[in-house]
Protein backbone atom coordinates (compact mmCIF):
# COMPACT_ATOMS: atom_id res chain seq x y z
CA UNK A 1 0.00 0.00 0.00
CA UNK A 2 1.38 3.38 -1.05
CA UNK A 3 0.29 6.30 1.11
CA UNK A 4 -0.06 9.93 0.01
CA UNK A 5 -1.41 13.17 1.34
CA UNK A 6 -3.13 13.83 -1.99
CA UNK A 7 -3.96 11.43 -4.81
CA UNK A 8 -5.00 12.98 -8.12
CA UNK A 9 -6.74 10.90 -10.80
CA UNK A 10 -6.47 12.41 -14.27
CA UNK A 11 -3.93 14.27 -16.37
CA UNK A 12 -5.68 17.29 -17.87
CA UNK A 13 -5.70 20.95 -16.97
CA UNK A 14 -7.37 20.35 -13.60
CA UNK A 15 -4.61 17.92 -12.56
CA UNK A 16 -1.79 20.15 -13.79
CA UNK A 17 -3.33 23.17 -12.12
CA UNK A 18 -3.84 21.30 -8.86
CA UNK A 19 -0.28 20.06 -8.39
CA UNK A 20 0.98 23.62 -8.82
CA UNK A 21 -1.43 25.04 -6.26
CA UNK A 22 -0.86 22.18 -3.82
CA UNK A 23 2.87 22.90 -3.92
CA UNK A 24 2.31 26.63 -3.51
CA UNK A 25 0.01 26.20 -0.52
CA UNK A 26 1.94 23.37 1.14
CA UNK A 27 5.29 22.37 -0.44
CA UNK A 28 5.69 19.43 1.92
CA UNK A 29 2.67 17.47 0.68
CA UNK A 30 3.25 14.01 -0.74
CA UNK A 31 1.26 14.01 -3.98
CA UNK A 32 0.79 11.51 -6.80
CA UNK A 33 -0.95 11.92 -10.16
CA UNK A 34 -2.38 8.73 -11.68
CA UNK A 35 -2.87 9.18 -15.43
CA UNK A 36 -4.02 6.50 -17.86
CA UNK A 37 -2.33 7.97 -20.96
CA UNK A 38 1.36 8.11 -21.84
CA UNK A 39 0.94 11.65 -23.15
CA UNK A 40 -1.76 14.30 -23.12
CA UNK A 41 -2.52 17.00 -25.66
CA UNK A 42 -4.15 20.37 -25.22
CA UNK A 43 -7.61 19.73 -26.75
CA UNK A 44 -8.07 23.35 -27.85
CA UNK A 45 -4.89 23.11 -29.93
CA UNK A 46 -5.95 19.96 -31.82
CA UNK A 47 -7.56 21.88 -34.74
CA UNK A 48 -4.33 23.82 -35.29
CA UNK A 49 -2.29 20.62 -35.38
CA UNK A 50 -4.72 19.04 -37.84
CA UNK A 51 -4.76 22.23 -39.91
CA UNK A 52 -0.98 22.10 -40.29
CA UNK A 53 -0.20 25.24 -38.30
CA UNK A 54 1.35 23.12 -35.53
CA UNK A 55 2.62 19.57 -35.30
CA UNK A 56 1.00 17.02 -33.01
CA UNK A 57 4.27 16.89 -31.07
CA UNK A 58 4.04 20.63 -30.38
CA UNK A 59 0.64 20.33 -28.66
CA UNK A 60 1.66 17.53 -26.29
CA UNK A 61 1.74 18.79 -22.72
CA UNK A 62 5.07 18.35 -20.95
CA UNK A 63 5.08 16.02 -17.95
CA UNK A 64 7.27 18.61 -16.24
CA UNK A 65 4.12 20.61 -15.60
CA UNK A 66 3.38 17.88 -13.04
CA UNK A 67 6.81 16.78 -11.82
CA UNK A 68 8.26 20.30 -11.45
CA UNK A 69 5.90 20.77 -8.49
CA UNK A 70 7.31 17.71 -6.68
CA UNK A 71 4.38 15.49 -7.61
CA UNK A 72 4.93 11.88 -8.61
CA UNK A 73 3.48 10.85 -11.98
CA UNK A 74 2.23 7.28 -12.43
CA UNK A 75 1.04 6.02 -15.83
CA UNK A 76 -1.69 3.57 -14.83
CA UNK A 77 -5.47 3.32 -14.89
CA UNK A 78 -7.46 3.85 -11.72
CA UNK A 79 -10.10 1.12 -11.69
CA UNK A 80 -11.88 1.62 -8.37
CA UNK A 81 -12.15 3.91 -5.36
CA UNK A 82 -13.03 2.84 -1.82
CA UNK A 83 -14.21 6.00 -0.02
CA UNK A 84 -14.39 4.24 3.38
CA UNK A 85 -10.85 2.86 3.23
CA UNK A 86 -9.69 5.97 1.32
CA UNK A 87 -7.90 3.91 -1.30
CA UNK A 88 -7.57 3.88 -5.08
CA UNK A 89 -6.93 0.60 -6.89
CA UNK A 90 -5.29 0.52 -10.33
CA UNK A 91 -5.11 -1.80 -13.33
CA UNK A 92 -1.51 -2.70 -12.47
CA UNK A 93 -2.70 -4.07 -9.11
CA UNK A 94 -1.42 -1.22 -6.97
CA UNK A 95 -3.29 0.46 -4.12
CA UNK A 96 -2.89 4.11 -3.17
CA UNK A 97 -4.11 5.40 0.19
CA UNK A 98 -5.08 9.07 0.33
CA UNK A 99 -5.91 11.72 2.88
CA UNK A 100 -7.53 13.78 0.11
CA UNK A 101 -8.57 12.63 -3.36
CA UNK A 102 -8.89 14.95 -6.35
CA UNK A 103 -10.93 13.14 -8.99
CA UNK A 104 -10.50 14.54 -12.51
CA UNK A 105 -11.43 11.83 -15.06
CA UNK A 106 -12.73 14.39 -17.57
CA UNK A 107 -15.16 13.52 -20.34
CA UNK A 108 -15.57 11.09 -23.22
CA UNK A 109 -16.43 12.16 -26.79
CA UNK A 110 -19.98 11.30 -27.77
CA UNK A 111 -20.41 8.75 -30.55
CA UNK A 112 -24.01 9.14 -31.69
CA UNK A 113 -26.06 5.97 -32.32
CA UNK A 114 -25.79 6.23 -36.11
CA UNK A 115 -25.53 3.10 -38.28
CA UNK A 116 -21.94 2.80 -39.45
CA UNK A 117 -20.41 4.93 -36.68
CA UNK A 118 -17.81 2.21 -36.02
CA UNK A 119 -16.55 2.00 -39.59
CA UNK A 120 -12.86 2.53 -40.26
CA UNK A 121 -11.87 6.19 -40.75
CA UNK A 122 -14.66 7.48 -38.49
CA UNK A 123 -12.98 9.31 -35.61
CA UNK A 124 -13.57 11.36 -32.48
CA UNK A 125 -10.97 13.85 -31.24
CA UNK A 126 -9.89 13.87 -27.60
CA UNK A 127 -6.38 12.54 -27.05
CA UNK A 128 -2.96 12.09 -28.62
CA UNK A 129 -3.87 8.84 -30.35
CA UNK A 130 -7.00 10.36 -31.92
CA UNK A 131 -5.05 13.37 -33.13
CA UNK A 132 -2.21 11.32 -34.61
CA UNK A 133 -4.65 9.02 -36.41
CA UNK A 134 -6.63 11.85 -38.02
CA UNK A 135 -3.49 13.81 -38.87
CA UNK A 136 -2.07 10.80 -40.71
CA UNK A 137 -5.29 10.17 -42.64
CA UNK A 138 -5.55 13.82 -43.69
CA UNK A 139 -2.40 13.26 -45.74
CA UNK A 140 -4.38 11.12 -48.19
CA UNK A 141 -8.00 12.09 -47.56
CA UNK A 142 -9.85 13.93 -50.32
CA UNK A 143 -13.30 14.43 -48.81
CA UNK A 144 -13.86 15.05 -45.10
CA UNK A 145 -17.21 15.26 -43.33
CA UNK A 146 -17.39 16.82 -39.88
CA UNK A 147 -20.52 15.88 -37.94
CA UNK A 148 -21.29 18.74 -35.57
CA UNK A 149 -20.94 22.48 -36.02
CA UNK A 150 -20.02 23.61 -32.53
CA UNK A 151 -16.84 25.47 -31.62
CA UNK A 152 -14.43 22.65 -32.49
CA UNK A 153 -16.26 21.48 -35.61
CA UNK A 154 -16.54 24.96 -37.12
CA UNK A 155 -12.99 25.94 -36.21
CA UNK A 156 -11.56 22.66 -37.48
CA UNK A 157 -13.45 22.82 -40.79
CA UNK A 158 -11.70 25.95 -42.01
CA UNK A 159 -8.28 24.90 -40.73
CA UNK A 160 -8.25 21.50 -42.46
CA UNK A 161 -9.75 23.06 -45.59
CA UNK A 162 -6.40 24.82 -45.83
CA UNK A 163 -4.81 21.39 -46.40
CA UNK A 164 -6.58 21.22 -49.74
CA UNK A 165 -9.31 18.71 -48.86
CA UNK A 166 -13.04 19.09 -49.46
CA UNK A 167 -14.79 19.71 -46.15
CA UNK A 168 -18.48 19.45 -45.30
CA UNK A 169 -19.91 20.36 -41.89
CA UNK A 170 -23.26 18.82 -40.96
CA UNK A 171 -25.16 20.44 -38.10
CA UNK A 172 -28.51 19.19 -36.81
CA UNK A 173 -29.53 22.56 -35.30
CA UNK A 174 -30.68 25.52 -37.42
CA UNK A 175 -27.19 27.07 -37.14
CA UNK A 176 -23.59 26.25 -36.33
CA UNK A 177 -22.51 27.54 -32.89
CA UNK A 178 -26.16 27.95 -31.93
CA UNK A 179 -25.60 26.50 -28.47
CA UNK A 180 -23.79 29.67 -27.42
CA UNK A 181 -24.30 32.32 -30.12
CA UNK A 182 -27.36 34.28 -31.27
CA UNK A 183 -28.78 33.21 -34.67
CA UNK A 184 -27.80 36.37 -36.59
CA UNK A 185 -24.21 36.09 -35.34
CA UNK A 186 -24.25 32.39 -36.28
CA UNK A 187 -25.12 33.35 -39.85
CA UNK A 188 -22.09 35.62 -40.03
CA UNK A 189 -19.85 32.72 -38.99
CA UNK A 190 -21.49 30.32 -41.45
CA UNK A 191 -20.93 32.82 -44.28
CA UNK A 192 -17.26 33.03 -43.31
CA UNK A 193 -16.98 29.23 -43.37
CA UNK A 194 -18.53 29.12 -46.84
CA UNK A 195 -16.26 31.89 -48.10
CA UNK A 196 -13.30 29.79 -46.98
CA UNK A 197 -14.56 26.88 -49.08
CA UNK A 198 -16.39 24.80 -46.47
CA UNK A 199 -19.78 23.30 -47.35
CA UNK A 200 -22.15 24.00 -44.45
CA UNK A 201 -25.36 21.98 -44.03
CA UNK A 202 -27.58 23.08 -41.14
CA UNK A 203 -30.95 21.72 -40.02
CA UNK A 204 -29.58 18.46 -41.34
CA UNK A 205 -29.52 15.11 -39.58
CA UNK A 206 -27.08 12.30 -40.34
CA UNK A 207 -29.05 9.09 -40.77
CA UNK A 208 -26.20 6.69 -41.56
CA UNK A 209 -22.49 6.40 -42.24
CA UNK A 210 -21.93 3.99 -45.11
CA UNK A 211 -19.05 1.95 -46.44
CA UNK A 212 -17.66 -1.51 -46.95
CA UNK A 213 -15.40 -1.88 -43.92
CA UNK A 214 -14.34 1.75 -44.05
CA UNK A 215 -16.35 4.89 -44.61
CA UNK A 216 -17.35 5.84 -48.14
CA UNK A 217 -20.23 8.27 -47.60
CA UNK A 218 -22.50 9.97 -45.08
CA UNK A 219 -26.25 9.70 -45.58
CA UNK A 220 -28.38 12.75 -44.81
CA UNK A 221 -32.11 12.79 -45.43
CA UNK A 222 -32.07 10.43 -48.37
CA UNK A 223 -28.92 11.63 -50.13
CA UNK A 224 -25.30 10.63 -49.74
CA UNK A 225 -22.25 12.84 -49.28
CA UNK A 226 -18.99 11.17 -50.37
CA UNK A 227 -16.44 10.89 -47.56
CA UNK A 228 -13.21 9.04 -46.95
CA UNK A 229 -12.79 10.52 -43.46
CA UNK A 230 -15.48 11.42 -40.91
CA UNK A 231 -14.81 13.40 -37.75
CA UNK A 232 -17.46 13.28 -35.02
CA UNK A 233 -17.67 16.57 -33.12
CA UNK A 234 -21.01 16.38 -31.35
CA UNK A 235 -19.88 17.01 -27.81
CA UNK A 236 -18.70 15.04 -24.79
CA UNK A 237 -20.24 13.27 -21.81
CA UNK A 238 -18.76 13.13 -18.31
CA UNK A 239 -16.71 10.04 -17.51
CA UNK A 240 -18.49 9.10 -14.30
CA UNK A 241 -17.48 5.41 -14.29
CA UNK A 242 -15.18 5.66 -11.25
CA UNK A 243 -17.53 7.99 -9.41
CA UNK A 244 -20.48 5.66 -9.87
CA UNK A 245 -18.51 2.63 -8.69
CA UNK A 246 -17.51 4.61 -5.59
CA UNK A 247 -21.13 5.46 -4.85
CA UNK A 248 -20.81 9.21 -5.43
CA UNK A 249 -23.97 11.17 -6.16
CA UNK A 250 -24.46 11.69 -9.91
CA UNK A 251 -26.74 14.24 -11.58
CA UNK A 252 -28.04 14.41 -15.15
CA UNK A 253 -24.86 16.00 -16.51
CA UNK A 254 -22.11 14.83 -14.17
CA UNK A 255 -20.94 14.32 -10.60
CA UNK A 256 -22.90 16.42 -8.12
CA UNK A 257 -20.70 18.84 -6.17
CA UNK A 258 -21.42 21.64 -3.73
CA UNK A 259 -20.08 25.16 -4.16
CA UNK A 260 -16.77 24.09 -2.63
CA UNK A 261 -16.27 21.29 -5.17
CA UNK A 262 -16.95 18.60 -2.58
CA UNK A 263 -18.56 15.36 -3.69
CA UNK A 264 -20.99 13.33 -1.60
CA UNK A 265 -18.06 11.35 -0.14
CA UNK A 266 -15.77 12.79 2.56
CA UNK A 267 -12.38 14.08 1.34
CA UNK A 268 -13.14 13.53 -2.36
CA UNK A 269 -13.16 16.68 -4.46
CA UNK A 270 -13.69 17.00 -8.18
CA UNK A 271 -13.75 19.55 -11.00
CA UNK A 272 -13.70 19.93 -14.77
CA UNK A 273 -15.65 18.14 -17.46
CA UNK A 274 -16.92 15.42 -15.11
CA UNK A 275 -19.06 17.61 -12.84
CA UNK A 276 -22.58 19.00 -13.09
CA UNK A 277 -22.29 22.78 -13.35
CA UNK A 278 -24.79 25.59 -12.79
CA UNK A 279 -25.15 29.00 -14.39
CA UNK A 280 -23.83 31.91 -12.31
CA UNK A 281 -26.72 34.11 -13.46
CA UNK A 282 -29.77 31.82 -13.27
CA UNK A 283 -28.62 28.97 -11.04
CA UNK A 284 -29.95 26.44 -13.58
CA UNK A 285 -27.88 23.47 -14.77
CA UNK A 286 -25.58 24.62 -17.57
CA UNK A 287 -23.09 22.20 -19.17
CA UNK A 288 -19.70 23.82 -19.62
CA UNK A 289 -17.02 21.37 -20.68
CA UNK A 290 -14.09 23.70 -21.36
CA UNK A 291 -10.59 23.99 -19.92
CA UNK A 292 -10.83 27.47 -18.41
CA UNK A 293 -13.70 26.32 -16.20
CA UNK A 294 -11.67 23.31 -15.10
CA UNK A 295 -8.77 25.59 -14.19
CA UNK A 296 -10.91 27.76 -11.90
CA UNK A 297 -12.87 24.86 -10.40
CA UNK A 298 -9.72 22.89 -9.59
CA UNK A 299 -8.27 25.87 -7.72
CA UNK A 300 -11.39 25.98 -5.58
CA UNK A 301 -11.17 22.21 -5.05
CA UNK A 302 -7.55 22.39 -3.90
CA UNK A 303 -8.15 25.36 -1.59
CA UNK A 304 -11.03 23.62 0.15
CA UNK A 305 -9.20 20.28 0.29
CA UNK A 306 -6.45 22.03 2.24
CA UNK A 307 -8.83 23.89 4.54
CA UNK A 308 -8.92 27.26 2.79
CA UNK A 309 -12.60 28.11 2.48
CA UNK A 310 -13.39 29.20 -1.10
CA UNK A 311 -16.74 29.20 -2.91
CA UNK A 312 -17.29 28.54 -6.62
CA UNK A 313 -20.14 30.81 -7.63
CA UNK A 314 -21.19 29.09 -10.86
CA UNK A 315 -20.41 29.08 -14.54
CA UNK A 316 -20.01 32.46 -16.25
CA UNK A 317 -18.48 30.77 -19.29
CA UNK A 318 -16.16 33.15 -21.12
CA UNK A 319 -15.19 31.47 -24.38
CA UNK A 320 -13.59 32.42 -27.67
CA UNK A 321 -12.56 30.87 -30.96
CA UNK A 322 -11.32 31.89 -34.37
CA UNK A 323 -13.05 30.67 -37.51
CA UNK A 324 -11.37 31.74 -40.71
CA UNK A 325 -10.77 35.47 -40.48
CA UNK A 326 -13.34 36.05 -37.74
CA UNK A 327 -12.97 35.79 -34.00
CA UNK A 328 -15.96 34.88 -31.84
CA UNK A 329 -16.44 35.50 -28.15
CA UNK A 330 -19.33 34.61 -25.85
CA UNK A 331 -19.90 34.90 -22.12
CA UNK A 332 -22.81 34.53 -19.74
CA UNK A 333 -26.40 34.33 -20.95
CA UNK A 334 -27.55 34.78 -24.55
CA UNK A 335 -31.04 34.91 -26.01
CA UNK A 336 -31.60 31.14 -26.23
CA UNK A 337 -30.60 30.46 -22.62
CA UNK A 338 -32.59 33.46 -21.40
CA UNK A 339 -35.69 31.98 -23.02
CA UNK A 340 -35.03 28.51 -21.57
CA UNK A 341 -34.37 29.80 -18.05
CA UNK A 342 -37.23 32.31 -17.97
CA UNK A 343 -34.95 35.34 -17.67
CA UNK A 344 -36.25 38.67 -19.00
CA UNK A 345 -33.42 40.53 -20.73
CA UNK A 346 -32.81 43.44 -23.06
CA UNK A 347 -29.86 44.02 -25.36
CA UNK A 348 -27.49 46.70 -26.49
CA UNK A 349 -25.68 46.47 -29.83
CA UNK A 350 -22.74 48.24 -31.39
CA UNK A 351 -20.52 48.12 -34.44
CA UNK A 352 -17.00 49.48 -34.26
CA UNK A 353 -13.51 48.81 -35.61
CA UNK A 354 -10.67 47.02 -33.90
CA UNK A 355 -8.31 50.00 -34.39
CA UNK A 356 -8.51 53.69 -35.16
CA UNK A 357 -10.22 54.08 -38.53
CA UNK A 358 -7.19 55.99 -39.82
CA UNK A 359 -5.07 52.84 -39.47
CA UNK A 360 -4.92 50.63 -42.55
CA UNK A 361 -6.37 47.13 -42.20
CA UNK A 362 -9.03 47.82 -39.61
CA UNK A 363 -11.68 45.15 -39.13
CA UNK A 364 -15.34 45.55 -38.23
CA UNK A 365 -16.35 44.14 -34.86
CA UNK A 366 -19.88 43.60 -33.56
CA UNK A 367 -20.84 43.67 -29.89
CA UNK A 368 -23.99 42.60 -28.10
CA UNK A 369 -24.59 42.93 -24.37
CA UNK A 370 -27.44 41.41 -22.35
CA UNK A 371 -28.93 43.09 -19.28
CA UNK A 372 -31.54 41.79 -16.83
CA UNK A 373 -34.74 43.84 -17.01
CA UNK A 374 -35.39 43.43 -13.31
CA UNK A 375 -32.35 45.42 -12.15
CA UNK A 376 -30.26 46.37 -15.23
CA UNK A 377 -27.36 44.07 -14.22
CA UNK A 378 -25.23 42.72 -17.05
CA UNK A 379 -25.76 38.99 -17.65
CA UNK A 380 -24.12 38.23 -21.00
CA UNK A 381 -22.18 39.35 -24.04
CA UNK A 382 -21.24 38.27 -27.56
CA UNK A 383 -18.57 39.60 -29.91
CA UNK A 384 -17.85 38.79 -33.55
CA UNK A 385 -15.03 40.37 -35.49
CA UNK A 386 -11.35 41.05 -34.95
CA UNK A 387 -8.62 39.20 -33.06
CA UNK A 388 -8.66 41.74 -30.23
CA UNK A 389 -11.56 40.21 -28.31
CA UNK A 390 -10.05 38.02 -25.59
CA UNK A 391 -9.65 40.83 -23.08
CA UNK A 392 -13.09 42.22 -23.87
CA UNK A 393 -14.74 38.84 -23.24
CA UNK A 394 -12.92 38.59 -19.91
CA UNK A 395 -13.95 42.15 -19.04
CA UNK A 396 -17.62 41.29 -19.57
CA UNK A 397 -17.16 38.09 -17.54
CA UNK A 398 -15.81 40.02 -14.59
CA UNK A 399 -18.58 42.60 -14.94
CA UNK A 400 -21.12 39.76 -14.68
CA UNK A 401 -19.31 38.30 -11.70
CA UNK A 402 -19.37 41.68 -9.92
CA UNK A 403 -23.06 42.22 -10.75
CA UNK A 404 -22.31 45.50 -12.51
CA UNK A 405 -25.31 47.46 -13.68
CA UNK A 406 -25.82 49.17 -17.01
CA UNK A 407 -24.84 52.54 -15.55
CA UNK A 408 -21.56 51.05 -14.29
CA UNK A 409 -20.67 49.83 -17.80
CA UNK A 410 -21.46 53.25 -19.28
CA UNK A 411 -18.81 54.91 -17.14
CA UNK A 412 -16.22 52.13 -17.17
CA UNK A 413 -12.57 53.14 -17.58
CA UNK A 414 -10.68 51.81 -20.61
CA UNK A 415 -7.53 52.35 -22.64
CA UNK A 416 -6.99 53.66 -26.18
CA UNK A 417 -4.11 53.30 -28.64
CA UNK A 418 -4.33 53.67 -32.46
CA UNK A 419 -3.25 50.13 -33.46
CA UNK A 420 -4.64 48.30 -30.41
CA UNK A 421 -8.09 49.81 -29.82
CA UNK A 422 -10.83 51.85 -31.48
CA UNK A 423 -10.93 55.63 -31.05
CA UNK A 424 -11.70 56.96 -27.53
CA UNK A 425 -15.42 57.35 -28.24
CA UNK A 426 -15.82 54.05 -30.13
CA UNK A 427 -15.18 51.35 -27.52
CA UNK A 428 -17.52 48.51 -28.54
CA UNK A 429 -18.54 47.50 -25.02
CA UNK A 430 -19.36 51.07 -24.03
CA UNK A 431 -21.26 51.74 -27.28
CA UNK A 432 -23.37 48.60 -26.75
CA UNK A 433 -24.12 49.75 -23.20
CA UNK A 434 -25.15 53.17 -24.55
CA UNK A 435 -27.55 51.47 -26.98
CA UNK A 436 -29.08 49.44 -24.13
CA UNK A 437 -29.32 52.53 -21.95
CA UNK A 438 -31.26 54.43 -24.63
CA UNK A 439 -33.63 51.46 -25.00
CA UNK A 440 -34.21 51.29 -21.25
CA UNK A 441 -34.99 55.01 -21.09
CA UNK A 442 -37.58 54.56 -23.81
CA UNK A 443 -39.15 51.62 -22.02
CA UNK A 444 -37.43 49.00 -24.21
Amino acid sequence: MKEYDVVIIGGGVAARNSVKMLHQLNPGLKTVVIRDQETTVNPCSIPYALGGELTVKEIIESDQRITMWDAELVIDKATSIDPKAKTVHTANGDDYKYAKLLLYPGAIPVKPPIPGVDLENVHVLRNTADTNAVDEKLNTAKKVVIVGGGYIGAELSVLIRNRGVDVTVIEMLPHCLMATLDPDFCEIIENEMREKGVTVLTNTKVTAIKGNGKVESVEVEGKEIPADLVILSVGVRPDTTLAESAGLAIGKTGIIVDNRMRTSAPDIFTAGDVIETHCFVTGKVKPAKVGNNAAVESKVAVMNALGHDRIFEGIIGPAATKIGGLSVGTVGVGIEQAKRDGLEVFTGNSETSNMYKSIHGTQKTLFRLYFKKQDNTIVGGQIVGSNFIGGQVDLIAEAIRCHLRLEDILTMHYTVQPVLTPEPARNGVILAAEDAWLKSRKGF
